[in-house]
């Protein structure tokens, strides 16, 4: 069997250009699963998913969902790259820490959307979003 890497190769890191670039396209991918369902669910309910702030109902538009993912990703990048830092498995904590902050961001969407339609459309854009973030994230620069 022809292996293209060199034994001992890690492949869980990468040159600093790619961890950037992959982190960069990471949120591009993110940015357009979560605008593209954002978009999909308003044609499908005819309109934006709805959701209960602080009593007052708002519908959750295409920029709020573009602004935030962006945000998100750099937060997760900043994390991330915390992570490199601090801890001797950084790939392990990651995935650790990104799978529990899902689960805890699914709170949100199941708890204040106003409806089935919108609760199902927040959650699945975390979930699409994460399935983006946690793989693409995952990966450390080289040592």
């Amino acid at each position: 069997m022809n292996i293209p890497f060199k034994q001992g190769t890690d492949l869980n890191t990468m040159p600093m250009q790619a961890v950037w670039r992959t982190r960069i396209f990471a949120i591009a991918v993110a940015e357009a699963v979560s605008v593209t369902m954002a978009l999909i669910a308003r044609v499908i309910t005819d309109r934006s998913p709805r959701a209960d702030i602080g009593g007052n109902v708002q519908a959750i538009s295409v920029a709020q969902v573009a602004v935030t993912t962006v945000v998100i990703g750099l937060i997760a990048w900043a994390v991330r790259s915390g992570l490199d830092r601090i801890s001797d498995h950084p790939e392990r904590a990651w995935t650790i820490l990104a799978v529990v902050t899902l689960a805890i961001s699914l709170f949100g969407p199941l708890g204040s959307g106003v409806d089935g339609a919108s609760k199902a459309v927040l959650a699945a854009m975390h979930v699409a979003t994460a399935a983006v973030f946690i793989p693409l994230m995952r990966p450390s620069a080289r040592r």
